[in-house]
């Protein structure tokens, strides 16, 4: 239903179920049109998804469609909109269409909060973001005001987070105030998407990090894609990723990357208008840290942006302008 669900404690999701939001009532024949809500009102965490597997446990995937997660806030360790807590491989989480938004943490991630709980053990994505999933206006007193993932175990080669057509937008925090990764490697992010009547679909746009990372920060060994393109329906080829209009009180204005083994990797972005106090409007890389700005092969010639119809579209092209 597109009702709003007013919840006094976690919505918590600990087995494979699928919860699908946004029918106008109950009916066989309803097709879904829109969001319902669940919502906190400020006093705790919203939606609690977690099984600490064992290596040889059986697969849970979870899958939350056509919801806003709202309101989740107040102190202690379960706050913010959504946790997710599992063994990469053993717990599938996928989130479409969501709105996260309005949410606070006392700690670590506003909007979306990720731990690994042990080893992969599986080759299947761990949480996936995508089909005009947003995080809009959550705020942590830690770091990721709008997505935190931290992982201190060993990942394998299956992808911990893919984010698609996903917007990140105007969220706050210390560090990463739109996204932080803390040691989450085989991350993807698929961050681009028209602009259509002065509203974007898809970006990292509008954060704000009182210290590093206005955009995205990432440390102890955590590497990233940010990359045009699609994986499996997921994302959008037609369209540059995009880090836009993001501010670091401290370094990094549109991502910030520090210590050994932390790699990001830049194919067909458009980096602009982010600003830091200190260095890096762009990008800040420090303390043995790298990046890397490439072109798919045979990729073709760049083509500039298009305006038609009230519908600005960039091409798959690298772009660094209007930082400060």
């Amino acid at each position: 239903m597109t009702a709003t669900y007013n919840e006094n404690n976690p919505v918590a999701l600990n087995k494979t179920i699928r919860l699908t939001g946004g029918y106008p009532d109950c009916s066989l024949s309803s097709q879904p049109s829109g969001r319902s809500t669940l919502q906190r009102q400020g006093d705790g965490l919203v939606l609690d998804i977690l099984y600490a597997a064992t290596v040889d446990a059986p697969t849970r995937q979870v899958a939350v469609e056509n919801f806003v997660i709202t309101g989740g806030g107040g102190s202690g360790s379960l706050t913010g909109g959504a946790i997710v807590e599992g063994r990469p491989g053993r717990l599938i989480v996928d989130f479409r269409n969501v709105e996260f938004s309005n949410n606070s943490s006392a700690s670590n991630g506003g909007g979306l909060r990720i731990s690994t709980t042990g080893d992969r053990s599986g080759t299947s994505t761990f949480v996936t973001l995508d089909n005009d999933t947003i995080f809009s206006q959550n705020n942590a007193a830690g770091d990721g005001g709008g997505i935190y993932c931290q992982s201190n175990h060993d990942n394998g080669l299956g992808t911990l987070l893919r984010l698609g057509t996903t917007l990140v937008i105007d969220n706050q925090a210390d560090n990463g105030g739109g996204i932080a990764l803390n040691g989450c490697t085989q991350t993807f992010i698929y961050a681009g998407g028209p602009i259509v009547l002065i509203v974007p679909t898809g970006g990292i746009m509008l954060n704000t990090a009182a210290s590093n990372g206005g955009g995205l920060f990432m440390e102890n060994g955590a590497r990233a894609v940010l990359s045009s393109g699609e994986f499996q329906e997921l994302g959008d080829a037609a369209e540059a990723a995009l880090v836009a209009g993001n501010n670091a009180g401290g370094s990094g204005g549109g991502a910030f990357l520090f210590g050994d083994g932390v790699n990001l990797t830049i194919r067909d972005a458009y980096v602009i208008n982010n600003t830091a106090d200190s260095l890096g409007g762009g990008v800040g890389v420090d303390g043995g840290a790298s990046i890397d700005i490439e072109r798919p092969g045979l990729a073709g010639a760049c083509e500039t942006p298009v305006s038609a119809g009230l519908v600005l579209r960039r091409p798959p092209y690298s772009v660094f302008e209007g930082n400060q």
